[in-house]
C-alpha cells in the first residue's frame, strides 16, 4: 500500500504526494512534508521511509512543516474480505 511518495532534499525524505483517504490524509501529512524521523528513528536518507509502508502497526512520523516540528500517527486501515465457500 503506497500512501506517500517522496523527493530527497537536504538527504531528508520530502512528500510530495499524499493519496486522498489514505491513513496519512487521515493523520494529517501534506505534500511538503520533510520526514525527520519514523518511530524515533532519524531520517536521514530516502530509503529509511520505506519503513512507513511495510508495517500495519501505528506510525509515529515527525515531520517538518515551515518552522513546525510535528508528531502524526499514521494508523494502517485493515482491509478484511470475505470468503465465501465456492465462488
Amino acid at each position: 500500500m503506497n500512501q506517500v511518495t517522496h523527493v530527497v532534499t537536504r538527504s531528508r525524505p520530502v512528500v510530495s504526494e499524499v493519496l486522498s483517504q489514505s491513513p496519512a490524509d487521515s493523520a494529517g501529512v501534506r505534500a511538503g512534508d520533510t520526514i525527520l524521523a519514523i518511530d524515533g528513528f532519524d531520517t536521514v536518507q530516502r530509503t529509511d521511509s520505506a519503513r512507513i509502508r511495510r508495517t500495519d502497526l501505528p506510525t509515529l512520523l515527525t515531520v517538518r512543516r515551515g518552522s513546525d516540528t510535528l508528531n502524526l500517527l499514521l494508523i494502517a486501515r485493515v482491509e478484511t474480505r470475505r470468503c465465501v465457500p465456492g465462488r
